[in-house]
């Protein structure tokens, strides 16, 4: 009898020894979770902050490239379930759009190795007398793909993005405009706005419309969103312009603003697939994905 109690005193010796020891681990478990979601509370304003510049839009390609900046899958996926909570928040064809109150549109930062004062750029820019109706200096890209190919020995592909990018970044920083009043005229060609080039009349307007298109970012993007279709290539939609008007704090007399729009989203890489012969498909948020979302399909 008393070796059978030794037996179960020391069962149950055991067994309270491991009952302890998971006391302690739950405890220390707690920690760490709290530790962790801490952490991502405290990424949260920075992974805002970069996918303000992806256009609030977190998809394979954004979070692919918020990772390659250094941010955990975990914090993305927090800030998803963050953004989800918001009924103003858009989920499309694996992609989701955080609403306007969790994250603003902002013009995306793109550079190009492409710069204005190099000379296959500059040997392309007109006098600003030119052109007798349309005063201005003006950039013409006629044959600078082929100059670029012998020049960096870029790839038809390479001198394309370059260019694309080229506009995106002068697009966003008003060193180039592509102006007119008219909705119904095609401005000369992309216009410089600085130097003396910036003698023109039109050239307060041209700032003005600049300065509107980047403080209404948000809501320009926004506003035409539901008329893009992410499987064509037709955003921003031809109704855009009219939806602009809504806008009420956009003043702009840029007929051409959402000609700008689809520039700066083609070299920041919202519309994806471009190279030489085709002319891509664009990605939330210019768009929603219209072909049937089967249950499980899509994740992001």
């Amino acid at each position: 009898m008393d070796q059978g109690r030794d037996v179960h005193s020391r069962d149950g010796l055991c067994g309270a020894a491991g009952w302890l020891n998971r006391r302690r681990i739950l405890p220390s478990a707690l920690v760490l979770l709290a530790l962790s979601t801490a952490a991502a509370s405290a990424a949260e304003p920075q992974l805002i902050e970069f996918f303000a510049k992806q256009g609030c839009a977190i998809g394979p390609t954004t979070r692919s490239l918020a990772t390659a900046e250094g941010f955990d899958q975990a914090s993305i996926d927090a800030l998803i379930e963050t953004a989800r909570a918001n009924p103003d928040s858009i989920e499309t064809g694996g992609w989701l759009v955080m609403s306007s109150a969790l994250c603003k549109i902002r013009p995306p930062q793109v550079r190009s190795e492409l710069r204005l004062s190099d000379l296959e750029i500059q040997s392309r820019i007109t006098a600003i007398d030119e052109h007798k109706d349309e005063p201005g200096c003006f950039l013409h890209a006629d044959k600078l793909y082929e100059e670029l190919l012998a020049t960096r020995g870029w790839s038809p592909d390479k001198a394309h993005s370059e260019y694309l990018r080229f506009l995106a970044e002068n697009l966003v920083s008003g060193a180039l405009t592509f102006y007119s009043r008219d909705p119904l005229g095609t401005p000369v060609g992309l216009q410089l706005t600085s130097g003396d080039c910036a003698n023109v009349p039109e050239m307060v307007e041209i700032r003005r419309s600049h300065e509107s298109l980047i403080d209404n970012f948000d809501q320009l993007i926004r506003i035409d969103m539901a008329n893009g279709i992410c499987e064509s290539d037709g955003a921003p939609s031809w109704k855009a312009p009219q939806l602009y008007e809504e806008i009420e704090t956009f003043d702009s007399s840029n007929a051409r603003t959402s000609t700008e729009v689809r520039f700066i989203a083609m070299g920041a890489g919202w519309i994806e697939g471009i190279t030489m012969s085709d002319n891509g498909i664009p990605r939330p948020p210019l768009c929603v994905f219209k072909q049937e979302e089967r249950e499980g399909q899509w994740q992001i």
